[in-house]
This record gives structure tokens, C-alpha cells and sequence, in this order.
């Protein structure tokens, strides 16, 4: 069996950006990630165990953001996107990030889909 675990509108401050006034700050950003699972024997036995936990991809997250400044937006949303494939149950990842004050009228940010291989 396959399931869809997501993370939706999950917010966190950041270290990030490339432009000098981005620089020694941190920022807003928003994180969406929809993994695609094969755990057939979640429903069955009702353990954690045997399926994979949004609360590991809040912790891949928060552990990305406390290892210092990144750079592009492209980079983290790679980063999360590779450590959630790491688990071999994962068979799909997508992930968007944005950056809610990056640009005066709007939002900007990314969205990438990487599959097991």
C-alpha cells in the first residue's frame, strides 16, 4: 500500500538568501513537502514503525536550518528532498519552499519532485 504523508504551511526563520541585505538575518519561510510511501503494513499494525512520520520531516528540516546560512532556496529544497529519499520506503518527494517576504507584492520560492532510484 501507498500513502501520501505531507507537511502543509509549515513555517520556520531562516538563514537564508543570497542578496546582502539577506545577509545576518534570518527570514520567514514556508515549507510544503508531500512524500509518497510504500508502507503496506502501516494500517495493519498501527505502529510508527512501519511507516514514515511527518515528524521526521519537520526534523530533516530543522536540522537543515541549524546547520547555518544557506544560500538558494534550490539547495534546501534539494537537501530535504535527498535525506527523505534516503529512506527507501520514500518513493517520491516533493517539496516547495517559499519565501513570504522576499518580494514586496507576492511570494517567491521553489518546487521540486525527486523519485527513488
Amino acid at each position: 500500500m501507498r500513502y501520501r504523508i505531507f507537511l502543509r504551511d509549515f513555517e520556520r526563520s531562516a538563514a537564508i538568501g543570497i542578496h546582502p541585505h539577506e545577509q545576518g538575518i534570518t527570514q520567514p519561510v514556508r515549507f510544503d513537502v508531500r512524500l509518497e510511501v510504500l508502507a503496506p503494513q502501516a494500517a495493519e499494525t498501527d505502529q510508527i514503525d512501519n511507516t514514515v512520520s511527518y515528524e521526521g520531516i519537520v526534523a530533516i528540516i530543522d536540522e537543515e536550518l541549524a546547520s547555518g546560512h544557506v544560500g538558494l532556496v534550490e539547495k534546501l529544497a534539494e537537501t530535504i528532498a535527498q535525506r527523505c529519499l534516503a529512506d527507501k520506503r520514500v518513493q517520491e518527494v516533493w517539496v516547495r519552499i517559499e519565501k513570504p517576504t522576499a518580494i514586496p507584492s507576492g511570494i517567491a520560492g521553489v518546487e521540486i519532485t525527486r523519485v527513488q532510484t
